[in-house]
């Protein structure tokens, strides 16, 4: 089927109407067996998903958002990728009681961006139009509201960058939060605070194999060893040139539609 052909709404494909018509389908067919067990629920997935495509087909900035347990350095990598020192808090104590996100945006973006209000998100200024950068309280943090806003960042996102580091590269908890948003979410793999190994391809083998147990593919592209106080070593500037290469709106696009068919496959 040639790219050009769209539906009536022409932002979708003709590929994606089908399925969107078997999963409309599948809900009133659903909804006909309510008492069932497990149809309720079904019916409720199914609209959310359709709920979701239909909300993020008017968003026009792609938001990625870095997720990762206490102590990998989230913070001094956003810092380092945005190249504002301080722009987000790196302290561990402000950033366990800290439940504002910070996001990186262009101030003329900042109303495209179509998040819940009662995130109150602190905005820095960011060059780039069409991408937002966020970052978010731990996923394993101490304040349990604190975890329950990362959750809700994850879901409003486009991609997120699941954030480690070498130490921190097997831990269970963090490990399963990815597990549970890997179908439904494009990501990207950051290692970071490789300055702490000195044994720096023998750990990317082995984080590559932990994201393969957790059924992402082998793939390297999307695998950035990084080490936010040394930026001109590892792969920073490679992370850097895919979050300012531009493409915003195809890449906005391809998310959109993996989310809903991640959705729909869950």
């Amino acid at each position: 089927m040639s790219t050009q052909q769209t539906s009536s709404h022409e932002s979708i494909p003709l590929w994606l109407t089908a399925i969107i018509e078997d999963v409309r389908t599948l809900e009133r067919r659903a909804k006909e067996f309510s008492a069932l067990p497990g149809m309720s629920h079904l019916c409720v997935k199914l609209d959310h998903a359709l709920r979701q495509l239909e909300q993020k087909q008017d968003r026009n900035v792609l938001l990625v958002t870095l997720l990762g347990a206490t102590g990998v350095g989230k913070s001094s990598l956003f810092n380092a990728l945005i190249e504002k020192a301080g722009a987000s808090p790196v302290s561990h104590d402000l950033r366990c009681y800290t439940k504002q996100p910070h996001i990186a945006i262009h101030p003329a973006d900042r109303h495209l961006l179509h998040l819940p209000d009662d995130l109150q998100p602190i905005y820095v200024d960011f060059p780039i139009r069409g991408l937002a950068l966020c970052d978010t309280p731990d996923i394993n943090g101490i304040l349990a509201e604190n975890r329950e806003l990362t959750r809700r960042l994850v879901e409003e996102s486009d991609v997120v960058v699941y954030v480690t580091m070498p130490e921190r590269r097997a831990d269970f908890d963090v490990a399963e939060e990815v597990r549970r948003w890997a179908i439904r979410k494009r990501w990207l793999f950051v290692l970071n605070r490789m300055d702490q190994t000195s044994v720096p391809e023998a750990v990317r083998a082995d984080f590559i194999r932990r994201l393969q147990e957790l059924g992402f593919p082998s793939d390297d592209r999307w695998v950035f060893l990084t080490a936010a106080t040394t930026p001109d070593r590892y792969d920073l500037s490679r992370l850097k040139q895919w979050l300012s290469a531009g493409e915003y709106a195809e890449k906005l696009q391809d998310a959109h539609y993996d989310a809903f068919l991640g959705m729909i496959q869950d």
